[in-house]
């Protein structure tokens, strides 16, 4: 099998969060009359917005739920991806409305005529369901595909690994730092320092390329940003908690948990 092979590229946009609008007026109707509560999500832009997310896990994995050559191993850490999608989902969903929310009133503490604001709210809705949501498509596409490669390495019996950037002036510098690197498999470094190392990383680890181990005291590692220290292969977490979105209130995260849950319950039944 070529490793390498799975250098992810992202040719043009991703694709588009498909039957959003309906839902934007709608949820808008219901935030404007007040019938929405503050810390409410909505199932149906939730699930919108994790299913275009989850497209991106299966294109990098290169399986999905339903494929017929799928373990129960690689069942078992995509069922553990869709639920941190999902939560993920919740979590984004619930931070837009909420910026949309604090845009209802006018400066005189006054309602906003509903035609005003929803050009707000769409506006809102843009940055975070297209801006946001490009980005973030293209980092589950990159942590499955090298959440795959992971599985690959363990079940192919590869016992050392190369840090190998893209090679090209687009690489960051603190990324060129790392290149040639090689540790063994079991290396705690992995943990950590798996790729994606951050947002539009295009570097990767293949199969080890040199003789000798390096040591990792010769190589100044770079500083991760917190929600990229991670192995999504170990893991199954394409969004960990270190994420903006996840910035809430105890109680608030304890009520998003429990409407995601509900809504994969939903399916389920």
């Amino acid at each position: 099998m070529c490793f390498k092979c799975r250098m992810y590229q992202l040719s043009g946009k991703p694709p588009k969060i498909q039957g959003l609008e309906p839902e934007l007026l709608r949820v808008a109707k219901l935030i404007h009359s007040g019938k929405m509560k503050p810390g409410d999500i909505d199932k149906a832009m939730v699930r919108k917005i994790a299913d275009q997310l989850m497209k991106g896990v299966f294109k990098g994995y290169g399986k999905n739920l339903t494929s017929k050559t799928l373990t129960e191993a690689e069942r078992t850490f995509l069922t553990q991806v869709k639920k941190n999608v999902y939560v993920f989902g919740g979590f984004k969903n619930y931070q837009q409305l909420k910026e949309a929310s604090l845009l209802l009133a006018t400066d005189d503490g006054k309602l906003k005529p509903f035609n005003q604001w929803f050009t707000e709210f769409k506006q809102i809705s843009k940055t975070y369901n297209e801006v946001y949501q490009n980005a973030e498509y293209g980092n589950a596409v990159s942590s499955s595909q090298n959440a795959a490669s992971w599985h690959d390495f363990i079940n192919n019996g590869i016992e050392t690994l190369t840090f190998q950037t893209a090679e090209d002036d687009r690489v960051r510098p603190e990324h060129a730092m790392l290149d040639g690197m090689t540790v063994d498999i079991d290396d705690p470094i992995l943990n950590v320092y798996f790729t994606p190392l951050d947002w539009g990383c295009r570097c990767e680890w293949i199969p080890g390329q040199a003789k000798n181990i390096t040591d990792v005291n010769d190589y100044i590692l770079p500083d991760l940003p917190k929600m990229f220290q991670n192995n999504v292969g170990k893991t199954g977490i394409v969004f960990p908690e270190t994420h903006p979105y996840f910035d809430t209130s105890k109680k608030v995260a304890k009520s998003i948990n429990q409407q995601v849950d509900d809504i994969l319950n939903e399916e389920e039944d």
